[in-house]
């Protein structure tokens, strides 16, 4: 029988010196990206609020009890020590929350082109001269398990050194017009990607809305939603180089207008009967006097009567 320890101390032996080496390996490589790291964090922390009627971005950092107020349209801001300022802060409709910034990571990562990092192991992974075998098969499998753990650890530990709110980084950052445009961008399409699946939308199994959010029941019933959508279809053709406070006051605008429908009975209703009044399925059925026809003719009173309640809600 084996001895556990000596086999232990042959895997280690492999191991910890291939984990070591890609471990700094990844350290470095991940301290080149710090950057990146503080910009996910600025997106993730962004608090949009209004001030007057212009949209800012507050950072509250309780490390030193400092807060950054970044204005959208002067492209520029300021620490503020002045409490009654920060008090005259409206909130607004444009929260992210932690799960809807993680379910948007890959795609905000993908637009704004964020880290990644990876090792080659074709090397490692080539045939041996002598062949195959089993003893080489183990050590190429450790190895590697050794090459992608170090790196990968060293990348997050590197991609992380010194990066607090209140590092001088996050500082620099701030004052960085690339950066700053990138979290606006962030939030901007956050905010978009938040309209196809607004609180309070009729949600399937898997937890998406069932409707495309512009054929949700809100958006059919109520004109001055509706007419918003269509500014948001404009707003999505563009192509940005700066973002103003108009492109948040839309979005802004069309959440809370869905958020007041969607806290209505008339809305409950609306969802509960959706399909009955347009699924094209049941059109052959509304005339029957069986009971099928009897519930299809009955929802769809509703859903018209509710509809109707929800087109005449002033904003």
């Amino acid at each position: 029988m084996s001895n556990p320890l000596s086999s232990l101390f042959s895997v280690l032996k492999v191991f910890l010196p291939i984990f070591l080496f890609f471990m700094v390996v990844g350290a470095v490589a991940g301290f080149s990206h710090r950057l990146d790291t503080v910009q996910d964090y600025l997106i993730a922390e962004a608090d949009v609020r209004l001030q007057g009627e212009r949209y800012v971005f507050q950072f509250t950092c309780d490390a030193n009890n400092s807060v950054y107020v970044y204005s959208v349209d002067e492209n520029k801001g300021k620490y503020l020590a002045d409490l009654s300022v920060l008090l005259a802060l409206k909130e607004t409709e444009l929260e992210l929350p932690a799960e809807r910034l993680e379910e948007y990571r890959n795609l905000i990562s993908a637009l704004l082109g964020g880290a990644v990092g990876g090792v080659n192991l074709k090397s490692v992974l080539k045939k041996p001269a002598a062949g195959w075998s089993w003893k080489w098969v183990k050590k190429t499998i450790i190895g590697v398990v050794g090459s992608v753990s170090g790196y990968s650890a060293g990348y997050y530990l590197g991609a992380r050194y010194d990066t607090g709110c209140e590092s001088s980084l996050v500082a620099s950052a701030l004052n960085d017009e690339e950066v700053m445009f990138n979290v606006e961008y962030a939030q901007l399409v956050v905010g978009l990607l938040q309209l196809k699946n607004l609180q309070g939308a009729a949600l399937s199994q898997t937890g998406n809305a069932i409707y495309e959010w512009d054929k949700a029941p809100a958006f059919m019933c109520s004109p001055p939603l509706l007419a918003a959508k269509e500014q948001v279809d404009v707003l999505v053709e563009e192509d940005f180089k700066d973002l103003r406070s108009e492109e948040f006051l839309l979005i802004d605008r069309v959440t809370a207008m869905h958020n007041k429908i969607a806290s209505t009975a008339a809305y409950k209703t609306l969802t509960d009967a959706q399909t009955y009044k347009h699924a094209e399925q049941f059109d052959q059925f509304e005339d029957s006097d069986s009971a099928v026809g009897e519930r299809i003719r009955e929802s769809r009173q509703k859903w018209d009567q509710a509809c109707e309640v929800v087109g005449q809600m002033v904003f």
